[in-house]
């Protein structure tokens, strides 16, 4: 989970707990991968010890550095991930202190949309 000092009680208030599947298939090209990190919080139906042992055994097991990618950030990089399949936030950081700038474009539907052949982007 968060820090949860990390919100204001106005911000959680305002993104209560939603349920997803644990696994999940990428319709592009049908692999499936785990939803986790420390915005899962608990399975649903399961006693909570062993729910949360489970979820940090999931999570230790894709931290391993043969599963990860870490950046070492440029002037002008830019950074694109599908966040149907990545954890991107894999290495702890001091979420009050650290900001970071992140500005996020969301593709709707399960493909880009396409209007008169140009891909149409939602910000």
């Amino acid at each position: 989970m968060l820090t949860p000092e990390a919100l204001s009680a106005e911000q959680r208030e305002a993104m209560p707990p939603v349920e997803q599947a644990l696994v999940r298939g990428n319709p592009a090209n049908g692999r499936k991968s785990l939803l986790i990190g420390s915005h899962a919080a608990h399975i649903k139906g399961w006693d909570e010890a062993e729910s949360k042992a489970l979820l940090e055994e999931l999570s230790a097991a894709a931290l391993k550095p043969e599963h990860t990618y870490r950046h070492h950030w440029s002037v002008g990089d830019i950074i694109m991930w599908d966040n149907r399949s990545v954890l991107h936030r894999g290495h702890e950081y001091d979420e009050i202190n650290d900001r970071r700038l992140m500005i996020r474009t969301t593709l709707a539907g399960l493909g880009p949309t396409v209007v008169d052949g140009t891909v149409q982007i939602g910000v």
